[in-house]
């Protein structure tokens, strides 16, 4: 995969020891995390629970590629942990309707009720 890892020290030069897997990094080259033609912007995820006892953590891009960051310095955004949401994306990932036949009726919400043989009724 596109992965890399990461030395991060805050701004106070000490360790970032508060990470988790799936926590999602806005990685940059350049301070400012403006987009031009100079810089690039890739959003990432934490592939570690935690960084190790060197301080160093693994992060997989989720959009763009990591290949111009490698081996320069970088800076980089923690955003929000993401771990439901990439669980519900890799869940839904190769769903098709037909796998689920009641989707139907659970899309429906509020718009079907229990028949009187005990089937769900269309209104």
């Amino acid at each position: 995969g596109n992965k890399m890892r990461l030395k991060l020290t805050d701004v106070n030069g000490d360790s970032i020891k508060n990470t988790n897997k799936d926590d999602l990094w806005v990685v940059c080259s350049s301070p400012w995390f403006a987009e031009s033609p100079r810089s690039t912007i890739v959003v990432t995820k934490s592939v570690w629970f935690g960084p190790n006892t060197d301080g160093i953590f693994e992060v997989e891009a989720m959009s763009g590629s990591l290949a111009s960051l490698v081996g320069s310095t970088c800076y980089a955004l923690k955003t929000i942990n993401a771990t439901s949401e990439l669980d519900m994306m890799s869940a839904i990932k190769n769903f098709t309707p037909a796998d689920v036949p009641l989707l139907k009726y659970l899309l429906a919400g509020g718009e079907t009720q229990r028949g009187g043989g005990g089937g769900l009724v269309q209104m």
